[in-house]
């Protein structure tokens, strides 16, 4: 029972930390918000990798309990119902993401690649929702149905905050040698 809970537990921290850390990230690419940039990049960094550690967690406590049936060929696909299926390619697009911090560290990856490798943050949060509204145990439970709107509704309202930014602030202009 408790490797159960632990489980449910960890897929909900999992999600939220995922809906935080892109809500975030969005807010802070808009360049909207005052503050400095490190202390925003940070924030946005610590909460994906606590999505990241309760999504291991989450997985190896799904492995370890066989839960609905679940073994680890899953992970390769092998077996995996449509639930399964987006929390596994979620779970190899995670993994790409921290990733790509460390190739853009070492110069291998451009600042255009490194942002079209972010794009998938997008679509690793809707295969979580997807998994979390068709494999989750509590998805009928009126609380997590408002929790899944609420998430909704702020990564769509930064992501609208953003587009609406970006029309609104002035291109740069290059500045002309003297």
């Amino acid at each position: 029972m408790i490797a159960f809970d632990l489980t449910r537990a960890a897929a909900f921290v999992a999600f939220g930390a995922y809906t935080l850390s892109i809500t975030w990230g969005v807010l802070v690419a808009s360049r909207t918000l005052p503050a400095p940039v490190k202390p925003e990049f940070d924030l946005h960094r610590f909460l994906a990798a606590i999505g990241l550690t309760a999504t291991v967690i989450h997985i190896l406590t799904v492995l370890q309990t066989h839960a609905n049936g679940i073994y680890w060929p899953a992970l390769f696909y092998v077996q995996a119902r449509p639930a399964a299926v987006a929390a596994v390619t979620a779970t190899w697009l995670i993994a790409a993401l921290p990733a790509s911090f460390a190739l853009k560290r070492r110069g291998r990856l451009s600042a255009k690649g490194w942002r079209g490798l972010h794009y998938v943050g997008y679509v690793v949060w809707i295969l979580a929702l997807l998994h979390g509204l068709g494999a989750g145990t509590d998805t009928q439970a009126p609380a997590v149905v408002a929790l899944y709107a609420i998430a909704g509704g702020l990564v769509t309202g930064a992501v609208a905050w953003r587009l609406l930014a970006r029309r609104a602030r002035p291109p740069v202009r290059p500045i002309a040698p003297s």
